[in-house]
């Protein structure tokens, strides 16, 4: 019998995972590494955007939180260059 070691990010809690497991279980250390950095961010944005959007309810403030966090790299280079965000209308995070 093989053994097959998997990983998940320690920001999802274990019944996310089970929840998901195509998108929250993973085969290699560096990709669960990213997810949980991912979710930091996320984590840091709803924390962030909640007293300054009052506006928005909680599921858009999460909606928000997670598209930001998951094209952050993409977000970056384009605050440092406008032109970046031209003709980008779908998520770049290929998800």
């Amino acid at each position: 019998m093989a053994v097959e070691t998997l990983y998940h990010a320690a920001r999802d809690s274990l019944e996310d995972v089970m929840a998901d497991p195509k998108n929250r279980i993973f085969t290699s250390k560096a990709d669960a590494d990213a997810r949980d950095r991912m979710l930091a961010v996320y984590e840091g944005l709803m924390e962030y955007l909640r007293p300054k959007v009052t506006s928005l309810t909680e599921e858009q403030l999460d909606a928000v939180a997670i598209a930001i966090a998951e094209d952050r790299d993409f977000l970056a280079r384009a605050l440092k260059k406008p032109s970046e965000f031209e003709g980008s209308t779908e998520s770049v995070s290929g998800e």
